[in-house]
């Protein structure tokens, strides 16, 4: 059945050459060697017939039995440069790698077992080519491994960056709405009006080194304090406590001994929260303070530096001075549309 399967094969007619070689599968057991002829010549027969499917599925069983028990007939050795132009021709690198990298295998093994014939066969790839060919696709394999990884290694940081940026914007969302709970209300200018603390007893020593203060004098300085604040006297710029002593007609040490004993803070505490309090009640109560620059709303509140007045500012209201900037301006925003929304859907009715 075998020899008249081949006989057909040679005389091109394929499909009896199929059936005959078929039968002959069915007789054999152990043979793999035979076996894998029949498989050879039923795939080139199918290849004949332009079903190029089967005629692969029956070479890919030579590869099998070769893998199994290392020995490949010499006139096999087509099997595998069809299987690699098969996967040239479908830009499949990676199984043209490993049929190459099989084709190399069995050259050294019909070397050693054929020796005699093996310069003889008729080659469409010399060992040359072949390892040649191996070395660029192992190479455009790397490469495409290389890019696949980068590629992950971008997603993942691309979906970090995301998630961190989404947490932070709803971080800066709840703090922006604090803020504005705060700013609705007294409780955040209020924020300044801090009730004289309790005497501790046992502070003697603490207390010999504070300046001795008369009730009239603290309480001048802090009718003084207070319309200095009322009428926001503290944006001046480059104010320090001795300049302002002097306003005063007091001395800096009574000054700062007030200041911090009624206001629970040093002088220069003092006068950048009065600062930046009174510029984000602007910025939130009158939108054209929205369009200044934070260079700009520094020098408006006597603030000399922008970095200053940032740091500030944060560390004032929990916010930047932008964020809080661009939430309040989107705040507007969504108010008025629904407004020009309405509108433009009464002028439509009419």
């Amino acid at each position: 059945m075998k020899s008249r399967g081949i006989s057909e094969f040679n005389n091109n007619k394929y499909l009896a050459a199929i059936e005959n070689l078929d039968q002959s599968l069915k007789l054999m057991r152990d043979d793999f060697a035979w076996m894998s002829v029949d498989y050879f010549n039923i795939g080139k027969s199918y290849l004949a017939l332009n079903n190029e499917d089967l005629a692969i599925t029956n070479f890919k069983k030579i590869d099998s039995i070769f893998n199994k028990q290392e020995f490949l007939l010499p006139e096999l050795r087509e099997n595998y440069e069809l299987l690699i132009n098969h996967y040239k021709k479908k830009k499949d690198s990676e199984k043209q790698l490993y049929y190459t990298t099989q084709l190399l295998k069995a050259d050294s093994i019909i070397s050693k077992d054929f020796a005699s014939l093996s310069l003889k066969i008729h080659k469409e790839y010399d060992t040359s080519t072949l390892i040649e060919e191996k070395g660029r696709l192992e190479t455009a394999n790397t490469w495409g491994i290389y890019m696949i990884f980068g590629l992950l290694i971008t997603a993942i940081l691309l979906v970090y960056v995301l998630f961190k940026r989404h947490k932070k914007g709803k971080e800066t969302l709840d703090k922006y709405h604090i803020l504005q709970e705060k700013l609705l209300t007294d409780n955040y200018i209020a924020r300044l009006e801090k009730p004289t603390p309790t005497p501790i007893a046992n502070q003697e020593n603490s207390e010999d080194k504070k300046p001795q203060i008369t009730e009239t004098i603290k309480n001048d300085l802090l009718l003084k304090l207070r319309k200095f604040e009322e009428k926001k006297q503290f944006n001046q710029k480059g104010l320090t406590i001795h300049k302002l002593a002097i306003q005063f007609e007091t001395n800096s040490n009574y000054l700062s001994h007030v200041i911090n004993e009624q206001k629970g803070m040093n002088f220069n505490r003092y006068l950048g929260d009065l600062r930046i309090r009174h510029i984000t009640y602007l910025l939130f109560e009158k939108n054209i303070y929205l369009n200044y620059t934070i260079d700009s709303l520094a020098k408006e509140c006597g603030i000399a530096s922008r970095q200053n007045f940032s740091d500030l500012f944060f560390e004032i209201n929990g916010i930047r001075p932008t964020d809080f900037i661009r939430k309040r301006k989107q705040e507007i925003e969504d108010i008025s549309y629904p407004k020009i929304k309405n509108a433009t859907s009464l002028v439509s009715d009419n």
